[in-house]
């Protein structure tokens, strides 16, 4: 049976141009209570079964995210990467747990690699004081993000998140680091993220960070 839009809590969202990481994704899911759809957008064929969504998409992922957006149906939503796996049983369900009670904090997952043991690996900019956490695939609400624009088109592949976040941490909200761990899978040695982080990190720079007279970088979010 289909889930339809009164039962499903949670959509997770993913851009992707690797195949063969589709079935890993819908088995890391599937131990979970949590009603939830999985909706994957890149270029492979079209599919839908179940609470798995494939759409033919070969657009930039922050299309391709929101192409996903725009078909789920969860009260919750996570754009989630590719390569990004969780190591714990049931943690959907302790995450949207969180969420609920949390309603305006941004609640982030924790990497389990060495250098994301640290906390300030988290900010937007390490080395400025004031720089702000970032949350690493939050569960957002739905109506939230239909009140705001979610992705800024300028950008090209990545760091697009990380630009809504911020715009979200601008309106009041805070980051909560859960204890909810996921790991990397690398697929191979390219990623389409190599060809344009350097133009997307210049324009992420440009619309938060300035210089005063002295050359010295700050944040906008001093605001935040």
């Amino acid at each position: 049976m289909k889930p339809n839009k009164s039962n499903i809590e949670v959509s997770i969202l993913i851009s992707s141009k690797n195949k063969f990481a589709i079935q890993n994704i819908v088995d890391n899911f599937k131990d979970n209570k949590t009603r939830y759809e999985i909706i994957i957008a890149g270029p492979f064929s079209s599919y839908n079964e179940n609470n798995l969504k494939i759409i033919n998409s070969y657009n930039k992922p922050p299309q391709c995210h929101l192409e996903a957006f725009r078909l789920s149906k969860g009260n919750f939503v996570s754009f989630l990467p590719d390569d990004l796996f969780f190591s714990q049983k049931n943690f959907l369900d302790k995450w949207v747990k969180l969420a609920k009670k949390n309603q305006k904090k941004l609640v982030s997952l924790k990497l389990l690699n060495k250098l994301n043991y640290d906390l300030n690996s988290y900010k937007f900019h390490p080395e400025i004081k004031e720089s702000p956490y970032l949350p690493i695939s939050p569960l957002l609400k739905r109506d939230l993000l239909r009140k705001i624009k979610i992705f800024d088109k300028r950008f090209n592949a990545t760091l697009y998140d990380l630009d809504l976040y911020l715009r979200l941490l601008k309106k009041g909200y805070k980051v909560l680091f859960s204890k909810i761990q996921v790991k990397e899978k690398n697929y191979s040695s390219y990623s389409l993220n190599q060809d344009y982080i350097s133009q997307d990190r210049k324009l992420l720079n440009k619309l938060w960070t300035e210089k005063d007279l002295n050359g010295t970088t700050s944040i906008f979010g001093d605001k935040i």
